[in-house]
């Protein structure tokens, strides 16, 4: 394991012992490989993808003419055809709790709503080995 490569910041910590993880939110960007999902099947696990509003533009502006006014016209229609404003809404939502957080880099592991925050790691395995021998102390 390399628990000891997570760069670890301790929030709220109370716990004597050994801590009950019940929730990991998981902050990555698409391409990201999280191991381990089933690992810990009593937790919580949601997986923010902190870049979606890039692929959201990407998918609105991909295969534009290079003619301004066909383009505008190409993306009126794209925009009144589809739900193109809750999906650029739902996009912003990971990336404005990352930085609500106050989260520096990605990939970032949010323990229990701030109990504590790992980074570096996509394993849940890891980041639950991380949480047990560093939060509970």
């Amino acid at each position: 394991m390399r628990t000891w490569a997570l760069t670890i910041t301790m929030l709220l910590s109370s716990a004597a012992n050994a801590v009950d993880v019940k929730s990991i939110d998981l902050f990555i960007e698409h391409g990201m490989i999280v191991k381990n999902q089933g690992y810990g099947r009593d937790i919580s696990l949601k997986i923010h993808y902190v870049d979606s509003v890039d692929r959201v533009e990407k998918e609105i502006s991909s295969d534009l003419p290079s003619d301004r006014d066909k383009a505008a016209a190409i993306l009126k229609r794209r925009i009144a055809e589809t739900d193109i404003g809750q999906k650029v809404a739902k996009a912003y939502l990971p990336a404005l709790k990352a930085a609500k957080l106050g989260l520096q880099r990605i990939p970032a592991a949010v323990i229990n709503d701030r109990q504590g925050i790992f980074y570096g790691s996509t394993d849940i395995a890891e980041i639950l080995t991380a949480a047990q021998e560093h939060i509970g102390n």
